[in-house]
């Protein structure tokens, strides 16, 4: 159980700035080539400041954001100006689902996305980088409780009787 407050894997920063990136590619391209031509002052810094700023953006993301998993929920704080506190109660938890983008494949982790009742189109939360150890004891632990009450041979065999529950009803 993670009753410490943890951060995601060092690898959440080269993820989050991939991804800012991605979200700031046009900007880029135009500062990228406004910062070359032009006489005014420091006008060839705009690029190299703007990937600075998206770097910068990314590190303190990474190292604002926390989360702890405690008997009935998660807990996350983030939030570089704005602070927020979220708590995602475990009965609340609609599915939580674990995947691998290229980045976090290279270095070996996952992202786990949880979803709740009535959370819309998407995520409640998003973790972007962890260890597989990690997302599935937070899978196991908020799908089906604490890793105390119910060890992981269980839970596979309650997956398994849900799967074959659904195929009886079709």
């Amino acid at each position: 159980m993670m009753n410490s407050w943890k951060r995601m894997h060092g690898a959440a920063v080269a993820v989050l700035f991939v991804s800012r990136i991605k979200d700031f590619i046009f900007p880029l391209i135009l500062t990228f080539f406004a910062g070359g031509t032009g006489t005014l002052f420091g006008q060839q810094w705009i690029f190299p400041a703007l990937l600075l700023i998206l770097f910068l953006h990314s590190l303190f993301s990474w190292l604002f954001f926390r989360f702890r998993l405690e008997e009935e929920e998660l807990r996350i704080k983030q939030g570089i100006f704005v602070k927020k506190k979220r708590y995602i109660q475990r009965k609340k938890v609609q599915s939580v689902d674990i995947s691998a983008g290229v980045i976090q494949r290279t270095f070996g982790l996952v992202k786990i996305k949880i979803e709740t009742a009535g959370g819309g189109t998407v995520p409640e939360v998003s973790i972007i980088a962890l260890t597989k150890e990690d997302a599935e004891e937070i899978r196991e632990s908020l799908l089906y409780g604490s890793q105390d009450s119910i060890d992981p041979a269980e839970a596979e065999a309650l997956d398994t009787e849900t799967k074959q529950e659904k195929n009886v009803k079709k």
